[in-house]
Parts: C-alpha cells; structure tokens; sequence
C-alpha cells in the first residue's frame, strides 16, 4: 500500500470515528431530553407532595403552612411556634423529588418569654451541653432574637451552638456571629482532598457529580445534585478545617439526573478499610465525638465502635456517624459512656426536667424523670411518636446522663384506611423521596400491615423506605429490605 493509500485510508478512519461520536453524542442528547421531558413534573404535583411530607411529619404542625412552587422552586409561608419546626419543614421540602430550591418564608411566632429568661435558657442549654459546654460565648437577647458572639474551633461547633440556641423554647431568631478559629493552617490541597473524601462518603451525597475547587481557604462546588437537600449536604461536608467560604452557586440541581448504575457502583464492594478508614474521619470530624479515642473495626461492612466516652450524646453521635457513611450495612455500638464524676440523682433529675421544660416540644407534656447513678427513666404521656423519641433526645443531650430508659408511652392514633389506599400511597411517598429507588422497593399491604421487601443500597434507604410506609398510612411496618452486601 502507497504512502498516499495509508493517508487516504486514515482520513476516512478519522472521518468515520468523528461520525460515529457525533452520533452516539446526537443520540445521548435525544435520550437524556426525551427522558427529562417524561420524567418532568408539573408544579402542583410537587406542591401537593410537599403538603403531604409537612401534613404526614408529626415534628411540623402544618395545617398553618402554605405551598407554592413555581418552575421547581418551593416558597414556604405561614406560621409555626418555634425554630426547630420551621427549619424542619425546610428539610421536608428540600427532600421531594422535582424540588430545586426552597424559599422558607414561615413566621416563627413562640410563646411569650422574657428576654432575661431566654438568656438564662440558652446559657444553661449551652452550659449542660456535652459538646457545647467549653465553647467561649456571649449571649445577648433583645425582643426574643438571640444574638451568640465569641469564638469556636470549627464550623460545627459554630452551627451545633446555632442549634442549642434554636432549640430553646420562646426564641424567635437566632443570629450567629461566632467567629471560627483554627488552631493550624492548612493548604488548598490538603482543604481539597478532605472536601473530595467527605462528598465521597457521605450516604447522602452522590459525589461523583460534584467538582471540588479551593482558592486561598475559599471552596467553590460545582456540577450536579439530585435534589436541595443534598445541595446543603454537600455544603456542610465543604466546610472542613481550614475553610473560610463555601460557594455552591454552580452546583445545579436536577431532580431527575438520579444515575441508578452509579448510585449502585458507589455502595456496592466497598472495602471493609475504606469504611473504617472513612468513619474514623467522620468521627474525628464531629464536634461531638472528635475528642474521643474510640475504636472502628469492620467485619462485612458492619461497623463495631468500642471506646469510652464522657457523655451519652458522643456515644449516640458516634453510631449516627457510622450510619451515614456509604458502604455500611449496620452498626454495633460498644461505646461505654463513663463520665469524669456521677452527678448525683437529684441534680440530674433536675437537669434533665429542666432542658425539659426548656425544649419548645416537650415543654407541653408532665414527664417525670427518674435517676439512678446516671442512668435515668422517663416516663409519662405524650401524643405522638416524634415527641416521644424527642424527649429521650433531650435528655440524652444532657450532661451526666450514661443512659436514657425511655418509658413514655403516647397512643399512635392510626386512621383506618383500605389497603388498596395504604398501597397506593405507600408508593407514592417511596417515588417523592429521592433516598429510596421505587425500583428496589416492593410493598405488600394486608389489614393495614404493609411488608417491604427488596434489596436496597445503603442501611439509610432501608429506614427512609419504612418512613414512607408509615407517611402512607401502615398501621405497623414488617421491614424485610436487604441492603447489599448485607450478609
């Protein structure tokens, strides 16, 4: 063959593969808009999806809470009495599939408190604090707004003081001009792979869309997201030690860019020391548990932690940890919680009635509190499940506290409904939740009782899925889920 052969025969070898790339590119493009103009949903199906999160969430009173979407975006209005159910009913938004942003527009009108009550509140919540108790801060108070300056050491325990402040009853606001001092500097390199490991393992977030650039301490994100939530997610991952800004301006949402092979790719084989050696960075990581030697062994994806800890909330911190990390099929906690000195029985009982009485959703319900050498009992009445766990919450946060018996009892008021219904709606919150792939899930409903079975990714979608059982209306949830690689 000549020179001018092979040359021809190149320029045509070159021209074919150009137009078989333009082709597959033309034919990607075709498939991803026809898929996204199936997969669209208009605004008053989402609307009516974020009414039926709000109504079914027993933390939100949402019967004065209005709903308006328009192009993807949701505008939250209306009233609630206290900060932690307004930022609750952001969260429920931001987890509906369609959702692009949230507006949260809601008006917090608490109970009537002074302010020098307030401020005596929000410093004994802070003071009883396990993780917060150490924290250098000021507290002001003028017409119920909470005003906290001073110093911490990271930007969680910035936004851990935010949350104990938010979660004193008759606070209407909280401003947080706490300024964040790090004890060492750190590169951009160093700020960037931190960043990339979190966004990575987090269960979460699907961080292989997500682009990690950091500038003088300024870490900017950019690339795709499934849904608001994991959007914060992935901000609150950003800010590691070292980080002075986090800019997500460039991290777009796109409910339906859900990729179901990758997703499956990210939690299946993960290794058992990659899992160890990403909750030990977790650990580390949380105000709560980072000053603690505690131990991560994994056999088959399920995680032991042994240690000692001085407080209940760092034990309980340290399981949470553990489950939100990819890869983990379930936790054994071991931690012991051995404080420096048993607070006597009648100063914890008094603690603990008191962050009681403090917290804007148990502060309605006559709990007697019980301690004997650190371990106390509450018992009493209350209306709901989430107020019930709530209140073990509440004391567990509470400095001395080894252990929590939780002998409340509450009357789960279930509506009977036909299964056809149940079924129906069962379904429908498992396809509005972007943690649970309808594909995995398969629901069964006999005399209200709904049984899931299936094979699921992660031990977090295992519980979203039994959530949206009850969301729909089971009046008791038999959970036969697989999570992968689940032994």
């Amino acid at each position: 063959m000549s020179l001018m052969e092979k040359m021809m025969k190149g320029t045509i070898q070159t021209n074919i593969s150009r137009i078989l790339k333009l082709l597959v590119l033309i034919f990607v493009f075709v498939a991803v808009n026809s898929d996204a103009s199936v997969q669209k949903v208009k605004d008053k199906d989402i609307a009516i999806a974020v009414e039926n999160e709000l109504i079914a969430d027993e933390a939100v009173s949402a019967h004065l809470i209005d709903v308006g979407v328009v192009d993807g975006i949701v505008t939250l209005a209306g009233t609630v009495d206290n900060l932690l159910a307004k930022d609750r009913a952001t969260k429920l938004a931001r987890t509906v599939i369609g959702v692009r942003s949230v507006v949260n527009n809601i008006d917090v009108k608490p109970v009537k408190r002074s302010d020098s009550d307030l401020h005596s509140d929000v410093k004994s919540a802070l003071l009883y604090d396990p993780a917060a108790d150490e924290y250098e801060i000021e507290i002001g108070v003028s017409d119920r707004v909470v005003t906290l300056t001073g110093n911490v050491r990271s930007w969680q325990e910035y936004k851990l003081a935010e949350q104990v402040a938010k979660g004193v009853v008759g606070v209407k606001k909280v401003n947080n001009d706490l300024n964040v001092i790090y004890t060492k500097d750190r590169s951009d390199y160093e700020i960037e792979q931190e960043v990339r490991a979190k966004l990575e393992n987090d269960v979460w977030i699907d961080g292989k869309d997500i682009d990690v650039m950091v500038d003088n301490g300024e870490v900017t994100l950019n690339g795709t997201v499934g849904n608001p939530y994991e959007k914060h997610r992935a901000k609150l991952a950003a800010w590691v030690a070292g980080t002075d800004s986090v800019d997500v301006r460039y991290l777009e949402v796109k409910p339906w860019e859900r990729n179901k092979m990758s997703r499956q790719q990210r939690y299946f084989n993960v290794s058992d020391t990659k899992i160890k050696q990403a909750v030990k960075d977790a650990l580390l990581f949380d105000p709560r548990t980072y000053e603690f030697k505690i131990e991560v062994e994994v056999e088959d994806n399920v995680v032991i932690l042994i240690g000692k800890v001085d407080n209940l909330e760092a034990k309980r911190a340290a399981e949470s940890d553990a489950e939100n990390t990819v890869g983990v099929v379930r936790v054994k906690n071991h931690i012991k919680v051995r404080p420096e000195k048993l607070v006597a029985n009648g100063e914890l009982e008094e603690r603990v009635k008191k962050a009681m009485i403090r917290d804007p959703y148990t502060e309605y319900f006559d709990i007697d509190v019980n301690a004997i050498n650190g371990k106390v009992f509450l018992e009493g009445k209350v209306n709901t499940s989430f107020e019930r766990i709530h209140a073990e919450n509440v004391a567990s946060k509470v400095n001395g506290v080894v252990e929590v018996v939780n002998l409340i009892d509450y009357k789960r008021k279930w509506v009977w409904k036909p299964d056809t219904d149940i079924h129906q709606d069962v379904n429908q919150h498992i396809f509005w939740s972007p943690y649970v792939d309808p594909d995995d899930v398969n629901v069964e409903v006999e005399n209200g009782i709904v049984t899931l079975t299936g094979e699921v990714n992660s031990l977090r979608e295992r519980i979203k899925a039994e959530e949206n059982a009850y969301q729909g209306g089971a009046k008791d949830v038999v959970n036969k889920l697989r999570i992968v690689g689940e032994g």
